[in-house]
């Protein structure tokens, strides 16, 4: 201003003359307005960079503070990884698409900085710089250790799998080994073949045990890894040791009483270690080769690796053959252990036959016969090379082992017949499945063709039975097609019997049809042939046909059972806010039994037709499927409607849950924070202070409506909660409650303090941030959906119209003294202000009450109505369904002939239906208006409101046809009173008439 006044003063003295040197005068005023300008547009300048170095100081500090929590965050999700398994795996993958997508928190870190640091001096910012290039060390050395251990979480999750598939075929194989052990202890051999068959046992009792005792330990590791159900696996174990141990008992007493009639050679325990491994790699190399020369390498490398075995075995021989040369005896020792080889390979084929034959025995649906019987048949053909390779090494081996040792000589030739036994009556079961399913085939394909053809057939023999006229003739004619079509019949009854084994009953009805009308046609001919008989049976109808109603009717009774026991469970808790997690488990409980019993629901829709077709020519059973098929329906509705609600119910009830214990975090945290920055700003300058203060009480004027939000969902949830909880709970809120309290003491006292400290300047100051808060309730946008929101609101603004008059005052009192550091273009302006506020805020204060009032009348009219709609449904449901007799006589005798009191009720309901719905139409137009203002506003509609009133409007629309059905069927029933009194006093006239005659 200065300069401006020396600029205006000096053109004054140039324009009037009133220097000596005016053109000197009017370059130097010149030059200081251009120096003046210049100064001007580098303050500008200056202070540009100043604001955007501000917001890029904040940027940065919010930039930092989000980085570093979402670091520790995946820190401790990366700590908390170690176990490997698919939830961590995601887990992993989901904090690396994290760190991912928010990469560009850490590039607008360190663009921030770079800008700051270019504007500060050289060194100032050290301290920033170091805490950013140490968060992006953290940033990468997280996202590469994310990387790690997913990739190391990946790769033992797949190795435990492995082992897990190692472990079942391991299992697998101890079983068959079980159960072939067994097989062969419980047959009745000869001595020679018994004592061929122990000293094979005894062997594979060693093997097996080692094999026993390893199971054990590997199941031990994968209980302890989580792989394998505790309660599941180790009764397995148990039963699996003591078949183990029961098999080796019988062994050892069975060898006890042979060994004094033959000599059976045994292995000491020490030398069946030794030679477990070599006899375990050969078993596993014979079976998986097929050509002679591959089994005697095998067998050569055998004997090469299991020497002790051989001298064992060789001096075994040598007692039992003292006569025998050295040559013959290894001869013999190697063929033993052909022998050996060659009986446990038979062994393993036909164990592979048995579980082929198991499975030729299933029987599928009739869509999959024909791929299963492919199936079947090409695992046979992939099994036929191995066994005629077996067969034929069995008859070498026979023959070749006859000259010396003829006992085990018929074993070789028994394991040979039994495999060619097993191995033909496989081949004759596989062709049978074959021709089976081909037959099926063509069955299915034709079935329905020649239903059509008999129905056809039977509708024009009634025709021309009926014209007969005794011509004989057209009698043996007719008896001459019958006797063909009895063959066709008795085959439809064949195929739909057949079908019925393949689980296909779609023919059944059609069939029942047929029998029906043949037997109708065949007792119809009888009449009409001469001799009155039919020498002809009659087709009789599966027994299968006779029960497709009754069996119906079962399964809808059962689906029906399943359906009341899950709405007897799907009730609302007592307390809805207790053990949360256990109600979730409830309803996901009831959601899989739900999906379970879809599918016999889905069965029993779909069998309805038949079951109808089947009941056809008797009115009562179709009428009673259709009766229980509509009581299903309606049950499996209302118990969906339940789960749905209740599902609904808990999801509502964790997110309140969880946002109570949120917002009791963050408010918790917010108040340490709040207090910290109060302790350690309590000696600051006067200058500094005020910012503090002014930050501070911003935060509490967002925070307040927080504290309210805490102490209503506080009330909602204690509600729901049994007492000691709830007492917890409310202790924490009271807790924090008087923290809060004390927090805003403390900043009221700092704030006279401030004030007291700062004199004019503080009032002041104080008076422009009360009317920005003032003016800033103006402005702000209000939910009028929201109860929680307008009552926050409301009572922000009625303690600014308590604060005006006090707020007038201090005005004044700056006015009368007027401080020297303000203006009084400032107490001017501030007082024009303070009017308008003086006249706006009564009138938005009484607006707002108003609302208040009116969405306050508006739940509460929507309460109340809500829960009388809820009665009035159930109690017209119940009248609907459960209406009394209404009986005339009952109805003189009490005195009101031509008056029922269902009725009545009913009407009486009817006129307060009426009424609710003209209530109903007052709320509902009340909340569109509403509604309206908020959307106006850009604010969405309360969801609980809008909820409620969603649902009261589809009970007002549902409840007028439930009143209505229940008249009517209150009509009909009277009008059927009627016709019975009038029946009894048409008898009794007709009895007194009789009686007089």
């Amino acid at each position: 201003s200065s300069v401006e006044g020396t600029l205006s003063n000096g053109r004054r003295l140039v324009k009037e003359n009133l220097t000596s040197q005016p053109h000197t005068l009017s370059t130097q005023l010149d030059t200081l307005k251009a120096l003046y300008n210049q100064l001007g547009s580098q303050v500008t300048q200056q202070r540009g960079e100043l604001e955007e170095g501000v917001q890029q100081a904040r940027k940065l500090e919010r930039d930092l503070a989000t980085a570093e929590k979402l670091l520790t965050a995946t820190e401790q999700q990366l700590r908390d990884a170690t176990a490997p398994s698919q939830h961590n795996i995601k887990v992993l993958q989901q904090c690396l698409e994290e760190l991912r997508l928010k990469r560009p928190l850490l590039t607008g870190a360190c663009e921030s900085y770079n800008y700051l640091a270019g504007l500060a001096v050289e060194g100032s910012l050290a301290v920033t710089q170091t805490k950013v290039e140490e968060l992006e060390k953290r940033w990468d050395l997280c996202y590469a250790s994310l990387n790690d251990k997913a990739s190391q979480l990946k790769a033992t999750l797949e190795q435990k799998e492995g082992e897990m598939s190692e472990f079942i075929l391991r299992l697998a194989d101890i079983k068959a080994w079980l159960e072939g052990s067994e097989r062969k202890l419980a047959q009745d051999l000869s001595q020679p073949d018994k004592v061929d068959m122990l000293k094979v046992l005894s062997e594979e009792v060693v093997e097996y045990g080692s094999a026993v005792d390893s199971i054990k330990s590997a199941g031990a590791s994968h209980i302890s890894h989580g792989t394998l159900y505790h309660d599941n696996l180790n009764p397995e174990l148990a039963d699996i040791t003591r078949r183990w141990e029961n098999i080796k008992a019988q062994v050892k007493k069975q060898e006890s009483v042979m060994s004094g009639a033959t000599s059976v050679p045994q292995l000491q325990p020490k030398q069946e270690r030794e030679t477990e491994l070599p006899k375990k790699q050969a078993r596993s190399v014979v079976s998986a080769t097929s050509s002679l020369q591959a089994r005697e390498t095998v067998t050569a490398g055998v004997a090469s690796s299991s020497s002790t075995t051989l001298v064992t075995t060789t001096t075994a021989i040598k007692t039992s053959f003292r006569t025998t040369t050295g040559a013959q005896l290894r001869k013999m020792s190697g063929e033993i252990d052909d022998v050996s080889l060659y009986l446990s390979e038979v062994s393993a084929l036909v164990d592979k036959i048995a579980a082929i034959h198991m499975k030729a025995q299933v029987v599928p649906v009739v869509c999959q016969a024909v791929n299963n019987a492919e199936a079947l048949e090409q695992e046979v053909c992939g099994l036929e090379p191995d066994v005629a390779t077996v067969i034929s090494r069995g008859d070498s081996l026979t023959l070749s082992t006859h000259s010396w040792d003829q006992a085990r000589a018929r074993t070789v030739e028994d394991a040979v017949t039994d495999l060619r036994a097993s191995w033909a009556q496989l081949k004759t079961q596989t062709e049978a499945v074959k021709a089976e399913s081909e037959k099926v085939s063509r069955e299915l394909s034709s079935s329905s063709e020649r239903v059509n053809n008999l129905v056809s057939w039977l509708n024009d023999v009634s025709k021309r039975l009926h014209l007969l006229n005794n011509d004989d003739t057209q009698v043996k004619i007719l008896e001459k097609e019958l006797q063909e079509k009895r063959v066709a019949v008795e085959e439809l009854n064949n195929t739909a019997a057949l079908l019925s084994k393949y689980r296909h009953q779609q023919l059944l009805p059609s069939l029942a049809v047929v029998n029906s009308r043949w037997a109708e046609v065949t007792a119809l001919f009888r009449q009409y042939s001469k001799d009155g008989a039919l020498p002809y049976k009659n087709i009789q109808q599966k027994s299968v046909d006779a029960s497709v109603v009754p069996q119906y009717i079962t399964t809808v009774n059962k689906a029906r059972e399943t359906v009341a026991s899950i709405a007897a469970q799907a009730t609302s808790p007592k307390h809805p806010y207790q053990d949360l997690q256990a109600q979730a488990a409830l309803v996901k409980r009831l959601q899989e039994r739900l999906s379970n019993t879809k599918e016999i629901v889905e069965r029993v829709e779909t069998e309805r037709a038949i079951a109808i077709k089947g009941s056809a020519g008797n009115a009562q059973q179709t009428d009673q499927v259709r009766r229980v098929t509509d009581n299903l329906r309606q049950e499996w509705a209302q118990v969906n409607r339940a789960v749905s609600e209740l599902h609904a119910c808990n999801l509502e009830q964790q997110a309140a849950w969880h946002g109570l214990h949120n917002c009791l975090s963050s408010f918790g945290q917010w108040l340490n924070e709040a207090q910290d920055r109060l302790n350690s700003t309590r000696d600051e300058p006067l200058p500094q202070a005020k910012l503090t203060q002014k930050e501070l009480e911003k935060q509490v004027t967002l925070k307040h409506r927080v504290s309210q939000s805490v102490q209503l969902q506080c009330s909602e949830v204690c509600g729901g909660l049994a007492g000691a909880e709830a007492g917890q709970l409310q202790q924490r809120v009271d807790a924090m409650l008087r923290r809060w309290k004390m927090l805003l003491q403390e900043l009221a006292n700092r704030r006279e303090r401030i004030s007291s400290e700062g004199g004019g300047s503080g009032q002041y100051e104080s008076l422009s941030a009360w009317l920005e808060q003032a003016a800033a309730l103006l402005q702000t946008p209000v939910n009028v959906t929201d109860e929680a929101a307008l009552t926050a609101h409301t009572t922000m603004v009625q303690n600014h119209v308590c604060d005006m008059n006090s707020r007038k005052q201090l005005l004044k009192t700056l006015c009368d003294v007027q401080p020297a550091i303000v203006s009084q273009q400032q107490l001017t302006e501030m007082q024009g202000n303070m009017d308008k506020l003086s006249q706006k805020l009564p009138e938005y204060q009484n607006c707002l009450e108003m609302k208040l009032n009116v969405i306050r009348n508006l739940l509460d009219g929507s309460e109340d109505l809500y829960r009388w709609t809820e009665k009035v449904r159930v109690r017209s449901t119940m009248q609907k369904t459960q209406l009394p007799p209404a009986s005339k006589e009952e109805d003189s005798k009490d005195g009101n002939s031509g008056k029922n009191p269902v009725l009545e009720q009913l009407e009486h309901l009817q006129k307060e239906l009426d009424d609710r719905a003209s209530i109903y139409e007052t709320l509902d137009s009340t909340y569109w208006v509403l509604a309206h203002d908020a959307e106006s506003k850009g604010l969405l509609v309360d969801s609980a409101l809008k909820k409620r009133m969603s649902i009261i409007d589809g009970r007002l629309k549902v409840l007028p046809d439930q009143v209505l059905a229940a008249k009517e069927q209150l009509s009909q029933q009277a009008a059927v009173d009627d016709m019975a009194v009038v029946l009894q006093n048409v008898i009794r006239f007709e009895e007194s008439v009789l009686a007089t005659d």
